[in-house]
């Protein structure tokens, strides 16, 4: 049996291209944090400072959270959680839970992200007519 040179490349495409995507979820996987914010509001002295997390899991799960903190006492809400597949390299598909309890029901979503280096940048989860953008940095644990 003989191998054509053609066989060869276009396997060795096929080969590249599943390593790649893997690598690209793998790139999507940890902790991911919004830059810390500190609104100072007139006429009040606490101090307030709040940032978003979203973390993605190797198992294909997800959440994501809003930490919030005022005069040293922290509060972390869990917004969202759920499962995610990677489409392609700049699209995550998020099956996010319902947050009633007992519920089974998960709201399908694409997302487009884009990782570059130690940053993540992802659609907003929310309806909006112009398209919003979160932009995220990787948690050094």
């Amino acid at each position: 049996m003989r191998v054509s040179v053609t066989s060869i490349w276009l396997l060795a495409l096929v080969i590249s291209f599943g390593a790649s995507s893997c690598s690209r979820a793998q790139g999507l996987v940890g902790l991911w944090q919004t830059e810390t914010l500190r609104p100072t509001l007139p006429g009040r002295t606490n101090i307030i400072e709040s940032h978003q997390t979203v973390e993605f899991l190797k198992e294909g799960s997800f959440k994501m959270g809003s930490t919030i903190a005022t005069d040293g006492d922290k509060r972390t809400a869990v917004v969202f959680t759920g499962t995610y597949v990677l489409i392609d390299t700049n699209h995550v598909r998020l099956e996010v839970a319902s947050g009633v309890p007992g519920s089974t029901n998960k709201t399908p979503l694409t997302v487009t992200f884009s990782l570059v280096g130690a940053e993540l940048e992802m659609s907003k989860l929310t309806s909006s007519v112009v398209p919003e953008t979160q932009k995220y940095r990787r948690v050094k644990r």
